[in-house]
């Protein structure tokens, strides 16, 4: 089985060097497509890499150049502000020749600074195929469309990406969101889109602090019958205090049959119950989540820090640890003021504090 990691990098010569040197060990080999200028040295001294020019492609759209050139039996996307820890990438060769799927469901914690992150799903690994490639989307371009249409199957695996683009370019974040609103009011204006583009068009506006358009977007995405788009909505009005009309919502879609969905749900109900003082239930509901999603590390730390019990607290906390050792780092606790696209989407219930830097810290030095 061969692997070959692909990297779309825009100007970003430091980080793509420690990317390369994340998978380099992993893979038999890497494809990097640049948009931009380009240190060659970077790539000169490793037979392992072919470079491409993006040829000013507009973002995801020069994507599937790095498909093109891929010669492994899987591709492995990561992107130049994410990293994979080295155990997850043994298990990844380990799982790649012993599984019958098409491609890996992984999740991807977005940290946003102050200990807090939101867990999201990804694509990231699948079986290359000259029949896979990217839809034609500027931003969050996806191959999920074109894998279900060559009938591939999925799976999810506990691969973690980490994703720290706001903790390295706070300074370049708004000019990011303003970029990207540019980009996907373009895409939604044109006669055929993606019904998902709405949603994520609200997150970015609701990110700068647009909320009545993001509830519009929000809307026209539920609309189209957009669970997700119904979420973000439900997420920004707790956020905005209408603590009421965020629960109507969460009353509908908590019928879904959406595993990675629900997960995030149980989390906004956790919070609803915390706000208003429903202990009962809140313990209740925290306790039925970490037995459904036993191995989501936010779930542990939630249930951290609802127990009274300290050795509960401590077990809860080192096996937290043991999956994310990035709790444990001091850059993921880092002071943001800014809001990137996930902040509605955090994963830690409101009552996990600062205290959880020095707890991690000193459990993983033990």
């Amino acid at each position: 089985m061969l692997l070959t990691a692909c990297i779309l990098e825009f100007n970003e010569s430091d980080r793509l060097k420690e990317t390369i040197e994340n998978v380099d060990q992993y893979v038999d080999e890497i494809v990097v497509v640049s948009n931009g200028q380009f240190d060659k040295s970077i790539t000169s001294s490793n037979n392992k890499i072919k470079h491409v020019n993006g040829n000013s492609l507009e973002y995801d759209l020069a994507r599937n150049l790095y498909l093109d050139q891929a010669n492994g039996d899987w591709i492995l996307v990561i992107d130049c502000d994410e990293r994979i820890f080295s155990h997850d990438l043994k298990k990844l060769r380990i799982l790649l020749n012993n599984t019958n799927c098409d491609a890996l469901i992984t999740p991807r914690y977005d940290y946003l600074g102050n200990g807090n992150w939101a867990q999201i799903e990804v694509l990231r690994i699948f079986k290359n195929n000259k029949n896979i490639r990217y839809n034609s989307s500027p931003i969050h371009a996806s191959v999920y469309t074109s894998i279900k249409k060559n009938n591939g199957n999925f799976k999810y695996e506990d691969i973690g990406f980490h994703h720290f683009d706001l903790l390295i370019n706070e300074k370049k974040n708004i000019s990011k969101r303003m970029r990207n609103i540019e980009l996907l009011d373009k895409e939604i204006n044109k006669p055929e889109h993606s019904v998902f583009l709405h949603a994520m068009l609200g997150l970015e506006l609701a990110a700068l602090d647009n909320y009545s358009l993001a509830l519009e977007q929000f809307d026209i995405g539920y609309s189209l019958n957009s669970q997700s788009a119904a979420l973000f909505k439900a997420q920004l009005l707790y956020d905005l205090g209408e603590l009421k009309d965020s629960q109507k919502i969460l009353d509908v879609i908590v019928k879904t049959d959406d595993s990675f969905l629900l997960d995030k749900i149980y989390v906004l109900k956790a919070n609803i119950l915390l706000k208003t003082n429903k202990e009962k239930e809140l313990q209740e509901m925290v306790k039925f989540a970490l037995k459904k999603y036993p191995n989501s590390i936010h779930w542990n730390i939630n249930a951290a820090y609802l127990t009274n019990d300290k050795n509960e607290r401590k077990s809860l906390i080192l096996k937290s640890l043991t999956i994310n050792a990035n709790l444990a780092n001091p850059f993921i606790y880092k002071d943001i003021q800014e809001k990137n696209l996930f902040w509605i989407q955090r994963s830690l219930l409101d009552c996990v504090n600062k205290s959880l830097e020095m707890e991690c810290y000193e459990l993983y030095g033990n």
